[in-house]
């Protein structure tokens, strides 16, 4: 049974990516995200910090960053539910001005206990609220 969810997720892997369009620009995104908990071992509190950089033009230019924070708490095993703060400069390109955003999200995380198929299910819901400056 594992033999045939494995290839049906390749499969669906395979479609997908056939399906993408193509572009003549060469994006790079990188992020480092740490996750933990607050205080003692039993606590149900927990923090998320990230950090991106995504880059366009061949990835040779600088586009837009993200800083991101949060605290969260365990609701269930292995779900939690997340409030943070989102701080976001962008460069776009062929604008005079960068752009400067602030989001304001909350997040519900869940994963599964065993993995399926040899992969290691886990599901992010997120909603944004977003202000622009300018």
């Amino acid at each position: 049974m594992h033999f045939k969810i494995s290839r049906y997720i390749w499969l669906a892997l395979t479609l997908v990516c056939l399906n993408a369009p193509a572009s003549d620009d060469w994006h790079t995104w990188g992020a480092i995200v740490a996750t933990g908990k607050l205080g003692g071992a039993d606590s149900p509190l927990r923090y998320w910090l990230e950090g991106q950089g995504r880059f366009n033009d061949d990835s040779s230019r600088f586009n837009q960053g993200i800083v991101r924070g949060a605290v969260g708490r365990d609701i269930a095993a292995r779900t939690t539910l997340w409030a943070g703060y989102a701080f976001i400069p962008s460069d776009p390109q062929n604008r005079r001005d960068d752009i400067v955003e602030h989001r304001a999200w909350q997040q519900l995380t869940w994963s599964a206990e065993q993995p399926v198929a040899g992969f290691a299910i886990a599901t992010r819901t997120r909603l944004e609220h977003r202000t622009i400056e300018s």
